[in-house]
C-alpha cells in the first residue's frame, strides 16, 4: 500500500503539469490564424510617425519611426524591421483588429514594440514584436 501513496502523488503532479502546460499554450485565439490580437506585454519603445516604409517580397517590412515630440522614451528615432513573428493591430472601438504588416504606410502614427537587441546606431536600429497603429493626433 505504500506505493499506492506514492502512484497518487505521481499522477496529481502529471495532472497539475498537464494543466499548466495546457494553460501556457493556449489565449484568446490571437495567433496568425486567429481572429482576435493579443494584448502589448509592455510600454512601448516608440511612438511617432512612420516614414520611408519598404515592403519586401518575403512579407517583412522596415521603416523609420520618428517620436511624437510630446511621448517621452528612450528613442526619438529608430529604424524598425517586421518579420513573420511581429504582431500588428489596431484598435476598432474595443476590439482589437489584426492587420498585415504590410497594411503600413508612411504617415501613420504607431506604437513599436521592440523584441531582441537594439543595435546603438542613430538611428537605432530595432526587429517589431508588436505595433499598433494609433489614430491621429
Amino acid at each position: 500500500m505504500r506505493h499506492t501513496g506514492s502512484a497518487l502523488a505521481a499522477a496529481v503532479a502529471l495532472v497539475a503539469l498537464s494543466l499548466v502546460a495546457v494553460g501556457a499554450c493556449g489565449g484568446d485565439g490571437g495567433g496568425r490564424g486567429g481572429g482576435g490580437t493579443p494584448p502589448p506585454a509592455a510600454a512601448a519603445d516608440i511612438t511617432g510617425r512612420l516614414s520611408q516604409f519598404s515592403a519586401v517580397a518575403d512579407g517583412t517590412t522596415s521603416f523609420l519611426v520618428v517620436a511624437d515630440a510630446n511621448v517621452s522614451g528612450p528613442y526619438d528615432r529608430a529604424m524598425v524591421r517586421t518579420t513573420a513573428d511581429t504582431v500588428v493591430w489596431t484598435l476598432q472601438g474595443e476590439v482589437r483588429r489584426r492587420l498585415a504588416a504590410t497594411d503600413l504606410r508612411d504617415g501613420l502614427r504607431v506604437a513599436v514594440r521592440f523584441t531582441g537587441p537594439v543595435a546603438e546606431s542613430y538611428p537605432e536600429q530595432a526587429v517589431a514584436a508588436g505595433i499598433e497603429v494609433l489614430p491621429a493626433l
